[in-house]
């Protein structure tokens, strides 16, 4: 009967563990053909999907910086000119 305590205790944080496991997303906000915004729950810009979206006007990203959103923050909004 112990064990089985223990098996269902075990079981119970693994399922707990992985719910709170959030994989990296970077969701655009706007875009348009001379800027575009992504959610992003990374600390890393999405530096190749700018220059992708960027790309299909003929134009290249250029970073603008981004703007964490609230304490502490999990979101950060990162934005990007696409300019000639």
């Amino acid at each position: 009967m112990k064990h089985t305590y223990s098996l269902i205790f075990f079981a119970a944080a693994g399922i707990a563990l992985t719910a709170c496991t959030v994989l990296p997303t970077h969701t655009i906000v706007a875009a348009s053909e001379s800027a575009v915004s992504y959610r992003s729950n990374t600390s890393s810009p999405p530096e190749d999907k700018a220059k992708a979206h960027c790309a299909q006007y003929g134009r290249k990203a250029k970073f603008q910086g981004g703007v964490p959103l609230g304490e502490p923050a999990v979101w950060t909004i990162y934005g990007y000119d696409c300019i000639k």
